[in-house]
């Protein structure tokens, strides 16, 4: 995999009639597409909603990655803000386009470097059609960010 990239871009997204449910958290938040480009993923224009990564699976049917923001602004916050609250069993529903509705359970929740995209692989590898959730963590005085907060779940 890529890495993530925080440059803007005006990319159009592919609605794909899917809902992520966090219910612990108190957050749903509708999955749009992000397609690849040459460096990575450019996410910035996401918003509130959260992105399945383009190489990956629909949630399902092999390894689903999902991104989302922790924080829109200094005023607003992101679907992905207290991701790192996840523990271990808590569910995670997405529902498809046609209404069917999937259930999945978190067995790890890790902070890794920004580019630590092949390690992050193997750990969703060890799960057959995994889910995983990513957003940014620990803002640098820049502005960038210096870890991913990655979620990873079991389908039940």
């Amino acid at each position: 995999m890529t890495a993530l990239r925080e440059q803007p871009a005006a990319l159009a997204y592919t609605t794909l009639g899917i809902t992520l449910d966090l219910p612990t958290l108190n957050v749903q938040a509708d999955v749009v597409s992000v397609p690849e480009e040459e460096n990575g993923w450019s996410v910035d224009w996401l918003g509130e909603k959260t992105g399945l990564l383009e190489g990956s699976a629909l949630p399902g049917e092999g390894i689903s990655y999902i991104a989302g923001h922790n924080h829109l602004n200094t005023l607003e916050t992101g679907p992905f803000l207290f991701l790192s609250q996840l523990e271990e069993n808590d569910r995670i529903f997405v529902r498809g386009a046609s209404g069917q509705l999937l259930e999945f359970s978190v067995f790890a929740n890790e902070r890794y470097a920004p580019d630590e995209f092949a390690a992050v692989h193997e750990k969703a590898s060890e799960v057959f059609n995994a889910l995983v959730l990513i957003t940014c963590e620990d803002e640098s005085i820049d502005g960038g960010y210096l870890g991913r907060r990655v979620v990873f779940a079991r389908p039940l």
